[in-house]
């Protein structure tokens, strides 16, 4: 099973599981990524790849010193087929989810850190009211809530005096889950394109005689 251990390995740092999924659907794709990793290995068996005779039992009286050597490389590479594997799955979640135009991740905070914030300036505020700006370096994805911990590259913190932040003299800063309240992505204009330009209104308005117009539509009560 570890070829197909290391596929799974490979596809959740790509993609990601959802948090808290029950080991039957985890033991089914660790199976199917074993099988098609074992199918994918054999392919290459084909152009002269040694084989797997560790897979079949009756061949393991076979397996001598030395035979070890063809063997340790036919296992190195039934591994090597299990990266490709994860690769390949991986591949084919984000083609399909494109094609669809639906996400393939598993939940909307993996979207936020993988797409949305990902190498790029972000802000947050804390429960008790602190807000912060930087880099976001790390953060932790495919976890519970109480376990999305961050590190901010280059912190400013906000300051109600000025109105404004200012930059703090620690290089990174650790910020634990559970001190989170809110987490944004701030606009970048050389490199976000918005329908709705920073300030104005998202509800066109139409202004006519003795029309008072289209009012935006109020937030809805707590």
């Amino acid at each position: 099973m570890l070829p197909g251990a290391l596929a799974d390995w490979v596809y959740r740092k790509l993609i990601g599981v959802r948090w808290g999924e029950d080991q039957l659907k985890f033991g089914l794709r660790l199976t199917g990524f074993s099988i098609f990793s074992f199918a994918l290995y054999c392919v290459a068996c084909l152009s002269g790849a040694p084989q797997p005779t560790y897979i079949f039992p009756a061949l393991f009286s076979a397996i001598v010193p030395a035979t070890l050597p063809s063997i340790a490389a036919a296992y190195l590479g039934h591994c090597a087929a299990g990266i490709v594997t994860g690769l390949l799955a991986a591949g084919a979640t984000l083609i399909t989810s494109r094609m669809g135009r639906f996400s393939g991740y598993p939940c909307a905070w993996d979207v936020f850190v993988r797409d949305c914030a990902a190498n790029r300036m972000i802000a947050i505020t804390l429960q008790n009211g602190d807000a912060y700006a930087g880099i976001l370096k790390a953060c932790d994805a495919s976890v519970m809530q109480q376990e999305r911990d961050m590190v901010l590259s280059e912190p400013a913190i906000y300051s109600e005096k000025t109105s404004d932040y200012a930059a703090l003299p620690y290089q990174h800063l650790f910020i634990p889950a559970g001190l989170v309240y809110s987490v944004a992505s701030i606009h970048d204009p050389e490199r976000d394109k918005r329908m709705v330009p920073v300030g104005k209104s998202p509800f066109k308005r139409k202004e006519r005689k003795n029309d008072p117009g289209v009012t935006a539509p109020a937030p809805a009560s707590a």
